[in-house]
């Protein structure tokens, strides 16, 4: 199968994991479940496995069958424990020392994928499904890094900043720590193929930063590509700045030392920088 790799370029590494991980799945479900030809396509037979073979195929390869599993069946962590009573299924996968298939929570976990998969499913469709729901699962990692390394390298430059959940569009800068704000922000890992259908929160976000603080500047710090970058800058922040008049600037990895100076212009104050983070790595 092939399967789509829209954000290759920002999550280096990521595609040859999952690619890894669709071959160890594909080999245990063919060693553990019948699997039959109806024409060109082939067809899983869940209900014809057992308890015994869905913890087989676990034991087989706990690392990436007990996240197939979730994702498959559509619960989350917390929903195993809330539906089946069936705590901390994610770290299963991590189990070295135990043997799951004798432990009274892997046998619950294979009762509850044994319940809740129907009765048949394509082989291309849960190979599919598990690709592209891993795939997103990285998508929020790599925003959640690149968030914190931006507010490290700020906070290493002598800026009081911070992420606010508390506020109105849960801004990931803050900038200082304390109201009055002199600058609201969002980073964003991204791609120029797909981001602007997947951001069109910056139009609510930079409107929601102004209605609640009409005298702070909104910021965008867009990590894309650095090829795309080095071909498109001025493109980019434009595209970026379209989506909406109230952003008033977009920096990129390697225009760090841009953004300070325009946080200076802002009259942000600044202590004394630390050792500076590199960004653009």
């Amino acid at each position: 199968m092939e399967f789509p790799k829209a954000s290759e370029g920002i999550l280096p590494g990521v595609y040859d994991l999952l690619d890894d991980h669709i071959e160890r799945v594909e080999e245990v479900l063919r060693n553990q479940f019948e699997i039959e030809e109806r024409g060109d396509a082939e067809v899983i037979l869940w209900g014809e496995a057992s308890e015994q073979d869905f913890l087989e195929a676990m034991h087989e390869d706990a690392l990436v069958m007990v996240p197939f599993f979730q994702k498959i069946t559509g619960l989350p962590t917390r929903e195993f424990e809330r539906v089946y009573g069936i705590d901390g299924v994610d770290r299963i996968k991590g189990w070295s020392r135990k043997d799951l298939r004798k432990s009274e929570r892997g046998q619950e976990l294979a009762d509850a994928v044994d319940d809740l998969l129907p009765a048949e499913m394509y082989l291309e469709t849960a190979l599919y499904s598990f690709y592209m729901l891993w795939e997103n699962d990285q998508r929020r990692h790599e925003r959640s890094d690149y968030e914190i390394t931006v507010r490290e390298y700020l906070e290493d430059q002598g800026i009081s900043v911070k992420k606010d959940e508390s506020i109105p569009g849960q801004p990931d800068l803050v900038i200082p720590k304390s109201s009055p704000y002199k600058v609201i922000g969002e980073v964003r890992a991204l791609h120029r193929n797909d981001f602007r259908k997947r951001n069109k929160n910056f139009d609510s976000e930079a409107t929601k930063a102004k209605a609640n603080w009409p005298n702070a500047k909104f910021v965008v710090v867009a990590k894309f590509p650095q090829n795309q970058v080095d071909n498109s800058r001025e493109e980019l922040r434009g595209e970026v700045e379209a989506i909406n008049s109230q952003i008033d600037a977009v920096f990129f990895p390697d225009e760090m030392d841009d953004f300070i100076e325009q946080l200076e212009d802002w009259d942000v104050n600044r202590s004394e920088p630390t050792e500076q983070a590199e960004l653009s790595e």
